[in-house]
C-alpha cells in the first residue's frame, strides 16, 4: 500500500509540475538597452500568442508550452528572434536587433492595392478568433513583394483600437478564396488613433505575391486578450477594434469572413458590395 501511495503522489506531484511550468524575463534593444513595450512572444505552430507589458517583462505559465517547442519574440521594426523554450532561462534578457532600412534603396512604383475609402459607412464588430480578410484585386498580375498593410480602425461602439488584433497574408485560390496562409509567423499589431488608417510595414517577412493575388486578413485573438462591456453592444459587447467598411468602393465581392459554425471554421463571402477597408503596397520586381 505504501508503494501504491508513493507512485500516486509522485503523478500528482509532477501533474502539478507540468501545469505551473513558466519563463520570465525581460526585452531590451539590443542597441540602446531600452526596454521594448508591446513586444510578442508566441508559438507560430501551436497558434498561441503572450503579449509582455509596457516595460518589455514577460510571464509566462501554461503547460502547453514544451521544452522543445520554438518560442519567437516579435516587435514591430525589429528583427524576431526565435529560441528553444528550453533555452529561456530565469530572468533572461532578450535582445532584438532595430531593423535596419536602407535609405537610399529606390523604390519608384510603388502599387497600392484594396481600399482607398478616407471614412468608412459601416463598421464591423466581431467575436473573438473570427477574420476578416480583402481581395487585393490586381487587373495588371504584379509580381513583387508585400511592403505594407493597412486598416481603418475605430473605437466606433465600445470598441478599442489600442487592444491586439492579429495580421495575416494569404493566396488566393483559382476561384479568388483565401486558401494558403503565407505568414509565417504570428504577426501582432496594435492602432493607436481612432477613425484613422492604420499601416503595418511588414517588409521584413520577404512575402512574395503569389500567382493568383493575395487576401489580407485582421484576426482577433481568443477571448482572453479582451475584455467585455458591461452595455449591450451592435454585434457584440466584446471590446475588439472595430474595423471600417464600404458599401460601394468596388462593386463587386472582394471581402470573405472567417467563422464558427456547428463547431467548423469556414470562409463566407460578405454579403451585397460590402467591403472591408484593408489596403496593402507592393513593390514590384
Amino acid at each position: 500500500m505504501r508503494t501504491i501511495c508513493f507512485i500516486v503522489l509522485v503523478i500528482m506531484a509532477s501533474s502539478v509540475y507540468a501545469q505551473n511550468r513558466e519563463w520570465h524575463g525581460r526585452v531590451v534593444d539590443a542597441q540602446t538597452g531600452a526596454p521594448i513595450g508591446e513586444v510578442n512572444l508566441s508559438v507560430p505552430e501551436k497558434g498561441i500568442f503572450y503579449p509582455a507589458n509596457s516595460k518589455g517583462e514577460f510571464l509566462v505559465i501554461d503547460a502547453a508550452v514544451r521544452k522543445t517547442d520554438t518560442v519567437s519574440f516579435s516587435c514591430i521594426g525589429y528583427q524576431t528572434q526565435k529560441l528553444k523554450a528550453a533555452d529561456i532561462k530565469p530572468d533572461m534578457v532578450i535582445k532584438l536587433t532595430p531593423l535596419v532600412k536602407v535609405l537610399n534603396e529606390v523604390k519608384i512604383g510603388i502599387v497600392q492595392f484594396g481600399s482607398k475609402a478616407k471614412r468608412e459607412e459601416l463598421w464591423t464588430a466581431y467575436n473573438p478568433l473570427h477574420e476578416e480578410a480583402l481581395y487585393m484585386q490586381d487587373p495588371h498580375h504584379i509580381t513583387g513583394t508585400i511592403q505594407s498593410v493597412g486598416f481603418f480602425l475605430a473605437n466606433a461602439v465600445d470598441g478599442d483600437v489600442t487592444v491586439p488584433f492579429r495580421i495575416r497574408i494569404y493566396e488566393a485560390s483559382a476561384d479568388t478564396m483565401p486558401a494558403k496562409e503565407l505568414t509565417k509567423d504570428i504577426i501582432v499589431a496594435r492602432a493607436h488613433k481612432s477613425n484613422a488608417w492604420f499601416d503595418v510595414d511588414i517588409s521584413a517577412y520577404e512575402i512574395l505575391v503569389p500567382k493568383n493575388g493575395f487576401f489580407v486578413a485582421f484576426c482577433l485573438f481568443d477571448g482572453q486578450h479582451y475584455s467585455v462591456s458591461t452595455t449591450i453592444g451592435v454585434g457584440t459587447n466584446v471590446i475588439t477594434p472595430r474595423l471600417g467598411m464600404t458599401q460601394y468602393e468596388f462593386n463587386r465581392h472582394l471581402s470573405y469572413h472567417r467563422q464558427n459554425k456547428h463547431k467548423m471554421w469556414y470562409w463566407e463571402r460578405e454579403p451585397f458590395t460590402n467591403n472591408y477597408m484593408i489596403r496593402a503596397t507592393v513593390v514590384p520586381d
